[in-house]
């Protein structure tokens, strides 16, 4: 049989969506019809790239792992060996797509961190209190995560710069790139300006389908959108257009939603719990989400922990406008 005719008498495959997030809803409505191609297969996802070029992640029940995913009623390991780059996805009924999607009854889920005027902070031996955030609880939070992280992630991902940036010997040359990138933001004016110049300097550093700088990257903008500072500090999502030839197809596109607001599931629980009143309400979200990819989640978190550090630093009049 030659390999056209496999392609062409394979199974096709039916799969109801059970979940998704906003941005995966709004691609599911905007491509009714064609959804889309195939753009890469592993395991437990898939990425499809919709006619106007935006990457949607398929995976199998439980957290969105990706911020424009959509969840399936089953795992996708008894269809993926089934499946290749360049097959057609669809919505509708087509008998030529390898995969058919079945959206009726999907859930949306909202993977927003929207800003907080206020924040209640508990930290270990001090009382509870509600009030605009300051450099204090910012000091406290950055200094609590990256204790977690050199005790639970030493040896994963980037988490060794944090350590690093307060002399620590840097193991590697890699982890030196990653504090000529973010030793110059503790004595500048924390701006727009200033973080697009750090932000040129991470995107693709590192290795994956997630580099490192990326990752670090959606956890720092994740405390900028959660804490109010990301409408001023933060350029539009157009300004990633340049950069994104620097870094895989699907981290541009993880790059483009933190711009948005929007990120992965493990990553909003964490971020909600670390902000929480209860002092240890953060750990287990640290830890389910220190498993997301080979790094990402540690570096992301990597990410926040610098992200208070600065905002510690720097002191609430130093941030800029653009």
């Amino acid at each position: 049989m030659t390999e056209y005719a496999k392609r062409v008498t394979r199974p096709k495959a039916a799969v109801h969506v059970e979940r998704c997030s906003l941005p995966a809803a709004a691609l599911l409505q905007r491509h009714t019809l064609l959804l889309g191609r195939i753009h890469s297969r592993y395991a437990r996802i898939l990425n499809i790239q919709t006619p106007d070029g935006q990457l949607l992640t398929l995976q199998g029940p439980g957290p969105l792992l990706a911020p424009c995913s959509a969840a399936l009623a089953e795992g996708l390991e008894n269809h993926a060996p089934h499946l290749s780059p360049g097959d057609l996805v669809t919505q509708g009924a087509d008998a030529s797509a390898a995969l058919h999607l079945i959206t009726a009854h999907a859930v949306h889920w909202d993977g927003r961190l929207l800003p907080r005027g206020t924040f209640t902070f508990t930290f270990t031996g001090t009382a509870t209190a509600t009030a605009t955030a300051t450099a204090a609880n910012f000091r406290n939070i950055a200094a609590q995560l990256t204790q977690w992280l050199m005790q639970h992630a030493r040896e994963q991902g980037i988490a060794p710069v944090l350590t690093a940036l307060h002399g620590s010997a840097m193991p590697s040359p890699l982890h030196r790139r990653f504090c000529q990138a973010l030793m110059p933001m503790l004595t500048r004016h924390l701006s727009a300006a200033s973080i697009a110049d750090m932000a040129n300097q991470l995107i693709g550093l590192g290795e994956g389908l997630t580099p490192s700088g990326d990752d670090l990257l959606v956890g720092f903008w994740a405390v900028l959108h959660l804490t109010g500072h990301a409408h001023r500090l933060l350029p539009a999502p157009t300004w990633l257009a340049t950069l994104a030839a620097n870094t895989t197809d699907l981290s541009a596109a993880f790059l483009r939603c933190a711009l948005e607001g929007h990120f992965s599931e493990p990553m909003v629980r964490f971020m909600h719990a670390l902000y929480s009143p209860d002092p240890n309400a953060w750990q287990v979200p640290a830890a389910d989400l220190a498993r997301v990819g080979h790094s990402s989640g540690v570096d992301a978190m990597v990410g926040v922990a610098f992200a208070n550090h600065l905002l510690a630093a720097v002191g609430m009049n130093h941030l800029q406008s653009p």
